[in-house]
């Protein structure tokens, strides 16, 4: 059976890693929040990060520079290997995305989750990006564990077949992550 989550190895290089790590160390950052009740809250039992403040394409073209070639890139090979989005009607990268960092033992997005939801019924993919080695990785219920590797990208459906979450941290992880959603 197709679990329809692919890797891409080397999609950012190194440097473009560190110059990613760079520019959210140098920016405005934030606790991690969770949505709850149509409001971002910060519950730590249930996520637990530092985040870029205001994280949107718009507002933070240098990132957008770097990881907007790579997602067009890989996602045209993620279309072209599973047909079926071809017949979906249009869609596109949202500008909203999330930049973390996750680097105590009890960091990380700790309940399992999918990002297609109430709030989010449009989304349709999800694209995550590695920027380091990190010791742990993303947890999926129904698949393989996909382990933390600089410069890696995933794209995965947002769906509840999808269901994931941070792998228990055992250090320093930076990741940036970000969805594909219908046209309205």
């Amino acid at each position: 059976m197709k679990s329809y989550i692919e890797k891409y190895d080397d999609a950012l290089s190194s440097e473009e890693c560190d110059a990613l790590i760079e520019y959210f160390n140098s920016n405005n950052i934030c606790e991690g929040k969770v949505w709850s009740q149509g409001q971002p809250v910060v519950i730590p039992s249930h996520k637990k990060s530092i985040e870029l403040s205001q994280a949107t394409f718009t507002k933070h073209r240098f990132i957008c520079d770097i990881i907007y070639p790579s997602l067009v890139k890989h996602t045209e090979k993620y279309v072209k290997n599973h047909k079926v989005l071809t017949g979906l009607s249009k869609w596109k990268i949202d500008n909203d995305f999330s930049f973390k960092k996750f680097e105590n033992t009890d960091d990380g997005f700790k309940v399992w989750h999918t990002e297609h939801t109430i709030s989010t019924p449009d989304r349709i993919l999800v694209w995550m990006f590695y920027l380091n080695d990190a010791e742990s990785g993303t947890e999926f219920e129904y698949y393989p564990k996909i382990d933390a590797k600089k410069g890696r990208l995933l794209i995965w459906p947002s769906f509840w077949t999808h269901y994931h979450r941070s792998e228990p941290n055992k250090g320093l992880k930076y990741i940036i992550s970000g969805w594909y959603s219908y046209n309205r």
